[in-house]
């Protein structure tokens, strides 16, 4: 009786899963008569999250199916209407948002030996991918910590994931950023790796300056600050920020102190180990 009883949850379970992967595949929106099931994917043929669809009525032929979604070119789509169909299931493709992006050092000059792809397979819908592919020898610190997406409109980090792995000699990195800041961005990405070269006083200074402005102003998206202080202090040393000659804002300034302060500790409990 308890196998039978296993059996029967098991069906319960596997049909519940079914019914469930078919709500989350289309969703049905009503126009007067008229019930329309609209499936939306992105160009990966993954289903995307946070969509909103409108339907209007276009003519007495037509209704326009309306699909937005952050990060992601609007669609228009004209369903005609058939006679006696009250019910109709389409699949729609929305396609990313058009960026250029470069590769460069921390001192924003190209790094010409590295290039990108901007594929979206093997990226949630939610977020925008980016893989970059650069010489293992052009970057000898491969580590998360030393490679950052920057827009050039706020001129501010953006990575949200990041995976290194390495492909002859090349490193691939895939990196991510959210399809919400995709959209506010403007149309070039900078992915910035912190190579071996010497940091320019210049191009810190210009860092510096932006996170002021982030500090003094309140027109910067939420997080900003944090984001580039915790660049600023994982990619540049004490004194390449010295000497910038600019004025540590208070953020950036706390976060030094506070690990050069860890790393002092660190040594003592080292030395009486």
């Amino acid at each position: 009786m308890q196998i039978y009883l296993r059996k029967i949850a098991r069906l319960v379970l596997v049909a519940a899963l079914v019914m469930a992967a078919g709500m989350l595949q289309a969703f049905p929106y009503q126009i007067g008569d008229y019930r329309v099931d609209v499936t939306v994917r992105n160009a990966a043929m993954n289903l995307i999250a946070g969509i909103k669809v409108n339907l209007y009525r276009y003519d007495k032929a037509t209704i326009l199916v309306e699909a937005l979604a952050a990060g992601y070119q609007s669609l228009t789509y004209r369903l005609p209407i058939r006679e006696n169909q009250t019910f109709y299931k389409i699949d729609l493709v929305m396609q990313d948002l058009e960026r250029n992006i470069h590769v460069v050092d921390h001192n924003e000059r190209p790094i010409d030996a590295a290039y990108v792809r901007k594929e979206q397979y093997g990226f949630p819908s939610d977020h925008y991918g980016i893989t970059a592919y650069i010489p293992v020898k052009m970057w000898p610190s491969a580590v998360a910590a030393r490679v950052e997406v920057f827009d050039t409109i706020w001129g501010v980090p953006l990575k949200k994931t990041c995976e290194i792995t390495q492909v002859e000699e090349f490193y691939c990195v895939k990196l991510s950023i959210t399809r919400k800041s995709l959209k506010w961005s403007g149309k070039n990405l900078l992915v910035v790796f912190r190579t071996s070269v010497p940091a320019a006083a210049a191009t810190v200074a210009a860092r510096l300056g932006t996170l002021e402005k982030i500090v003094q102003g309140d027109s910067y998206p939420a997080g900003c600050e944090e984001s580039l202080a915790t660049y600023l202090a994982d990619t540049f040393s004490a004194d390449e920020l010295a000497e910038s000659r600019a004025t540590l804002p208070g953020s950036l300034a706390h976060l030094m102190h506070a690990r050069a302060r860890f790393a002092e500790v660190h040594r003592e409990n080292l030395e009486n180990f």
